[in-house]
């Protein structure tokens, strides 16, 4: 995997590309309005990556590039190349998408919107949907109710 230099997501993806090695840019179309004007762009769904395979002896090849940061190291390639997978079909199937922000189990948010707004507690996820966690240390109890994602926000 390629941290790229900044904007650079597109050029190291193509110079890959020319010196033959298996990479990967996962897009999604944008459409800008400027004064009346629609402009649809593509533009890189992860910002500062890009993906690759290549073997670490020709790490100073793509140094050399002059579009990379830094190269990093994927302990567990094979999880890795299935959900880039996923995120390909996604695209593939051309449906609209974004990011979003990441929260892993046990992460600390706090709710931004809904009735619930202004709530802090703790990420879980109980039949693939997400709840959160509210704990009362002192009678060492916890609560939990189904929350949207797009409600979260981290936590202080």
């Amino acid at each position: 995997m390629v941290y790229t230099r900044p904007r650079c997501e597109k050029k190291i993806d193509e110079w890959l590309g020319q010196e033959g090695f298996d990479h990967y840019l996962p897009l999604r179309r944008v459409v800008r309005t400027y004064q009346s004007k629609k402009v649809e762009r593509t533009i890189p769904l992860f910002t500062g990556y890009a993906f690759g395979a290549f073997p670490s002896d020709v790490s100073h090849l793509i140094y050399g590039s002059g579009h990379v940061g830094r190269l990093l190291d994927i302990p567990n390639q094979g999880d890795f190349i299935a959900q880039l997978s996923a995120v390909h079909q996604i695209l593939e199937a051309g449906l609209s998408v974004q990011t979003c922000a990441y929260f892993g189990v046990g992460t600390q948010v706090r709710i931004h919107a809904g009735a619930l707004r202004g709530l802090t507690g703790v990420i879980s996820r109980v039949a693939g949907k997400t709840r959160l966690i509210v704990s009362v240390d002192m009678l060492q109890e916890s609560v939990s109710v189904e929350i949207d994602q797009a409600c979260l926000s981290l936590g202080d």
